[in-house]
């Protein structure tokens, strides 16, 4: 496989993730009073955010490794005290999925997220 078919493979599937992490974060929207499924749900969402960093380090998109890297700093301490999980960390999580999606379509577009 060449690199663009690699990063094609790449694209497709952080989208992918992407579209798993907002699921997630809805249905931790409508389940705050279940501290197992919000724990649960946390931790899947810090392993799709962990891959997809993970993932476009290998591919060399700095800008996207920074943003999933402040997003699991988040992540990490929602974890650790679920209960602490507000309406506001909630829509800090969406409006970082939704910016490594634009992000994303920028790699899509350009090759790359630093044009």
């Amino acid at each position: 496989m060449q690199h663009n078919e690699l990063l094609a493979e790449l694209i497709a599937d952080t989208r992918e993730y992407l579209d798993e992490i907002e699921s997630a974060l809805v249905s931790l929207a409508n389940q705050l009073d279940q501290p197992e499924e919000v724990q649960q749900l946390l931790h899947f969402i810090f392993r799709k955010f962990h891959t997809i960093k993970g993932t476009c380090g290998f591919f060399n998109l700095p800008v996207v490794v920074r943003v999933t890297h402040e997003i699991e700093t988040l992540m990490d301490i929602l974890r650790n005290d679920a209960g602490a999980l507000t309406a506001a960390h909630q829509s800090m999580l969406m409006d970082g999925r939704d910016f490594l999606a634009r992000l994303m379509d920028l790699v899509d577009a350009k090759g790359n997220d630093t044009d």
